[in-house]
């Protein structure tokens, strides 16, 4: 049977020649605004401000956008024109963890090869998209130091990393250590891109930000719901702007947020913004800051140390009085690369000029101990291991006197505050360990030490003859006879 006669053959055939062509996503995208390469027929259901991401050259890249953006799209599209402009190409997209990685872009780049025949092959294992040309989009995970050694030795044209606020400190030795290397074989390009997180600190923040001078090396680019045409709820739709700003006011209406909710902001605004519902203390200005240390009281001093060379040494002491329900942290300081021997000379400068100490508590972990033991030694102090145990509760005591103004820091120990008011907790609400709290734990251990809470109000005798003294006399009575009822009678007992 020759192939006309074949009726599959016939029926393939029709379908082949009756086919419509695909329409575009978004059929109303002006042409001028698509990339002008072999690769720019995979961009054409991109909106504006994702093209102006995917079209930006620059050697380093970021972008920060709210939720439902379509940030995933535009950079499963970026990677797909790179991939099809460069023959051989090797690109990266890299998450926190390789099934988050398949879970985010997956998909994402099946329907793109299925959308545009793109004629790639999937391989489940590796996680690799391979395309005719032989590029090949690998995906990854890098949630730890040890997971970024994989990537030396190779040469990517493009890598992305996806969600980086959700990557660790080690997100810096990722990206300047063993990506950028990677990336100079062919002058390739690397790129930042998510949501902005909690915690104002890290690679992504002040990449994205103007915070620090990372900011001048990178290319910042932001985007959020508003400015997303694709959206479901107001796709196809000509007033779908207005239909896109009503519907964020009724949600944010229904989660009952104020347009400086941190999670609105953080979440769909795309914006970075302090919460402080998330920092481990709860520092007020208007209650625990102070001056200068009450007049006219016998103060007891305690020096917490927290132990560190390669990490800051931080020194803080705080001061109570007998008759004060107060806490004051009068003094706090931390330096770099501190010795046995500077550690020592600076205890004892301490003692020269802040103390007498009613006790010096140290963290004795790793080379603490011999620390300690040569202060002990050398300046005749007695130096106890700090307390770690049940760190938690105690930071909520901690938490409870601060909330009550019942803790206090004067000028000179401003550099505690400074940690207060950047430490925060992780999702597992234990402390994030991207933040300094070396001050915030020499802090605490101080502050276990500190015997402050012993305080009693000083009882109100009333005058003698007075009614209220007949009246706790007649109460005093009263509860007497009540004690004698309950004690056993003695003679009766011999009886008995």
């Amino acid at each position: 049977m020759t192939p006309a006669a074949n009726p599959r053959f016939v029926l393939r055939e029709i379908a082949r020649r009756t086919r419509q062509p695909k329409q575009p996503i978004i059929p109303e995208l002006k042409q001028e605004t698509r990339i002008a390469a072999e690769g720019g027929r995979v961009l054409a259901h991109l909106f504006t401000a994702q093209l102006k991401f995917i079209s930006d050259k620059s050697k380093a890249k970021v972008a920060r956008c709210g939720r439902r953006a379509g940030k995933t799209m535009a950079v499963a599209a970026g990677l797909c024109r790179t991939a099809l402009d460069r023959a051989g190409a090797l690109c990266g997209y890299i998450a926190l963890t390789r099934s988050h990685a398949k879970r985010l872009m997956w998909k994402e780049l099946k329907r793109l090869d299925r959308h545009y025949e793109l004629g790639v092959i999937f391989h489940e294992t590796d996680l690799e998209a391979r395309f005719p040309n032989g590029s090949v989009i690998m995906l990854a995970g890098a949630d730890k130091t040890d997971s970024i050694e994989k990537f030396r030795g190779l040469a990517f044209d493009e890598v992305v990393l996806d969600e980086s606020a959700s990557f660790k400190a080690h997100i810096e030795q990722l990206v300047e250590e063993v990506l950028k290397p990677t990336l100079e074989d062919f002058d390739g390009q690397v790129t930042l891109i998510g949501t902005p997180g909690r915690a104002l600190i890290g690679m992504f923040f002040e990449a994205s930000t103007e915070a620090g001078d990372r900011a001048r090396t990178w290319s910042r680019h932001h985007w959020t719901v508003l400015d997303n045409p694709m959206f479901p709820r107001w796709r196809g739709r000509a007033d779908w702007r207005t239909v896109a700003s009503a519907w964020l006011l009724e949600l944010r209406t229904r989660e009952e947020w104020t347009e400086e909710d941190p999670t609105y902001v953080r979440e769909w605004l795309g914006c970075w913004v302090r919460d402080h519902a998330t920092l481990v203390y709860c520092y007020d200005e208007n209650k625990n800051r102070a001056s200068e240390l009450p007049a006219g009281h016998e103060w007891s001093k305690v020096l917490g140390i927290d132990l560190g060379h390669d990490d800051d040494c931080a020194f803080v002491i705080p001061a109570f009085a007998k008759h004060l329900p107060d806490l004051y942290f009068t003094y706090a300081e931390k330096k770099k690369g501190m010795d046995v021997d500077d550690v020592v000379d600076r205890v004892a400068e301490l003692v020269r000029t802040q103390g007498p100490f009613r006790s010096i508590v140290c963290d004795t972990g790793g080379l603490g101990k011999m620390i300690a033991k040569t202060m002990q030694r050398k300046l005749k102090l007695a130096v106890k291991p700090a307390e770690k145990k049940d760190k938690l509760a105690f930071t909520a005591e901690m938490n409870g006197d601060l909330r009550k103004s019942r803790v206090k820091v004067l000028p000179a120990a401003m550099a505690l505050v400074g940690e207060w008011e950047v430490l925060q907790k992780d999702e597992n609400g234990e402390e994030d360990d991207r933040f300094p709290n070396h001050c915030a734990d020499a802090g605490l251990y101080s502050y276990r030490e500190c015997r402050h809470y012993l305080w009693r109000p000083k009882e109100v005798v009333p005058p003698p003859g007075s009614p209220e003294a007949l009246e706790r006399e007649a109460r005093e009575m009263e509860e007497a006879d009540e004690r004698d009822l309950r004690e056993p009678d003695e003679v009766e007992s011999m009886f008995t």
